[in-house]
């Protein structure tokens, strides 16, 4: 038998370990944090430099401000979501070559999509070649849904009634003096030669009389030669049907060459503030087609205006919260999947119609069987006095339209 003093000494070492060690395993478990879980991964390819970065920022900041309202609110299914993303440069082959990347190395459930129909066109071929749903924030070509694609789903009206405000505002509010007289100048690329292909019999509809019409390559920049051409003829309407680079270098030129009209519709460049950074006051008067605008009072949207100007130091547009829409319609999916299983989250997807809508804050979102939007169709908006106003449904409008240009 050890002697009482050693005993005693021990005693005390053997009550020191256990209770240091009972104290540790409280402390741990009180100051380790959990570990994180598994995050939700989802990606995106889009233009951050080339001819669309302009629109592809926005975009992109619409998927990330998305992103972040989801994790404030404790994430998906009890895990974070986080956006893997890459610049494609304004480059079709590029982004197939991401969304490839996204899917086979980075592992995502779903893609959110590029800006623009030939864009779009690309990647979601890749996406659904592995089964993997595409959401589609900007890119309305029929080409998209016309391919039999089980993946593909668009929060936005396609082009078959995307441009066709302009001419229902003519039909409706018949303007005063009278547009009688049309001209098209259109980007050779599938979402303006679509655009066109149905704009043109809605014009003669009308009884439109189209006195030009004419195509440029992608990536012109100087347009005098269209313009030359165009003046002589004095049409009542100019219609330009392209992206946001060319559409405002053609106004700058209509300004510079003396081409005037009583109105001019420019699609969906106008629809952003960008239009007015860099126009200026030559920014006042043009038309454009608009999927949303800050005035709506669809669930979330006040919080959005706010939350975007917050995040960006910058006023929203319909390319800003389209993206962010694609994120709702998303939640919702994995919500209603319970799962972020590619094909439960398609299945879910496709449950979305037009008698079982998703809201957003652009509005309700159901979808075809081809993934085409099916609920909501646009606005006719006009820059006036620096600001972005809808002119047309009347029940809609924030201002009367500013008719004709001075």
């Amino acid at each position: 038998m050890l002697p009482i003093h050693l005993r005693v000494i021990l005693a005390i070492v053997i009550a020191f370990i256990v209770g240091f060690g009972a104290g540790y395993g409280a402390a741990t478990a009180i100051l380790s944090p959990q570990l994180p879980k598994k995050p939700i991964l989802v990606g995106a390819a889009v233009p951050l430099t080339g001819e669309l970065a302009r629109e592809g920022w926005r975009t992109l900041k619409g998927y990330e401000l998305w992103v972040r309202d989801i994790n404030e609110r404790g994430g998906l299914l009890g895990r974070p979501v986080k956006l893997i993303y890459y610049d494609d440069k304004s480059d079709p082959t590029t982004t197939a070559t991401l969304v490839e990347k996204l899917i086979t190395v980075d592992g995502v459930c779903t893609v959110f999509g590029s800006f623009a129909s030939f864009m779009v066109l690309s990647g979601s071929s890749v996406a659904e070649k592995h089964g993997i749903p595409y959401l589609i924030c900007a890119g309305t070509s029929t080409k998209i849904y016309e391919r039999g694609f089980k993946n593909v789903f668009a929060v936005l009206p396609s082009v078959k009634i995307y441009d066709l405000s302009i001419y229902w505002w003519i039909r409706d509010t018949k303007p005063s003096p009278p547009i009688r007289t049309v001209a098209y100048l259109v980007k050779s690329e599938p979402f303006s030669l679509t655009s066109y292909n149905y704009s043109l019999p809605e014009a003669k509809k009308i009884g439109l009389d189209v006195v030009y019409s004419e195509e440029f390559p992608p990536g012109t920049k100087d347009f005098s030669p269209y313009i030359i051409k165009i003046k002589p003829l004095n049409p009542d309407l100019i219609v330009f049907l392209g992206h946001l680079e060319d559409a405002s270098t053609f106004r700058r030129q209509m300004h510079e060459l003396g081409l005037k009209a009583k109105a001019f519709y420019a699609t969906y460049a106008p629809q952003v503030p960008e239009w007015g950074d860099i126009l200026g006051k030559l920014a006042d008067g043009a038309l454009a087609v608009a999927e949303w605008h800050s005035s709506l009072k669809t669930p979330g949207n006040e919080e959005f205006v706010r939350k975007w100007k917050e995040y960006t130091g910058t006023e929203p547009d319909p390319c800003a919260a389209l993206a962010y829409a694609v994120g709702e319609v998303f939640e919702a999916a994995v919500k209603k999947a319970g799962s972020d299983d590619p094909k439960a989250i398609r299945s879910a997807l496709a449950s979305f119609t037009k008698d079982n809508p998703v809201m957003t804050i652009c509005g309700p979102t159901g979808f075809a069987e081809n993934g085409e939007l099916v609920t909501r169709g646009c606005y006719l908006i006009q820059w006036i006095n620096g600001k972005i106003e809808i002119v047309y449904p009347p029940e809609f409008a924030t201002a009367k339209p500013l008719y004709p240009l001075p």
